[in-house]
């Protein structure tokens, strides 16, 4: 068992920590529309004097217009600056195993893929897999001495 697994909450612990995560995520969902309609009201109740309208008009173009320029905000973010970008490095930065190194487990898939490659072969594939494991470098005996050890 890694030490990871050890420090996993267990039981009831473990149940309340999930159940936050899913809380968070439904509290964003429901919180939003939310959040519209407050802050527009407070937004309502600062400009209602100059308004030539009432509040049901002022929310129908708050919902009109306000939320698809929101969207068209967040799709501008996403694809026309380097805002999306830089936040996906950050991610990459604090776990690299999720797109640009092999987690040890799958060393051993790998070198049957290079095996598989070199049998059809496929030299293109072969330079490629073994530029992978090279850039990857993984003493697997030791990797799986430790494992057991572990164990």
């Amino acid at each position: 068992m890694t030490k990871a697994q050890e420090q996993e909450p267990k039981g009831a612990h473990l149940w309340f920590v999930r159940s936050y995560g899913y809380w968070l995520q439904g509290f964003s969902f429901v919180s939003l529309p939310l959040q519209i309609i407050g802050f527009s009201s407070a937004i309502y109740l600062a400009v209602k004097d100059i308004l030539p309208f009432g509040y049901p008009q002022y929310m129908a173009l708050i919902l009109g217009f306000g939320v698809p320029s929101i969207v068209g905000l967040g799709w501008t973010v996403y694809h026309k600056t380097h805002f999306y970008a830089a936040q996906q490095s950050i991610q990459n930065y604090n776990s690299p195993y999720a797109h640009f190194k092999i987690n040890p487990i799958e060393h051993i898939p790998w070198e049957l893929y290079k095996t598989l490659a070199e049998e059809l072969g496929r030299t293109d594939l072969v330079s490629k897999i073994e530029y992978i494991l090279e850039r990857n470098k993984i003493d697997i005996e030791k990797w799986m001495e430790k494992k057991n050890n572990a164990l």
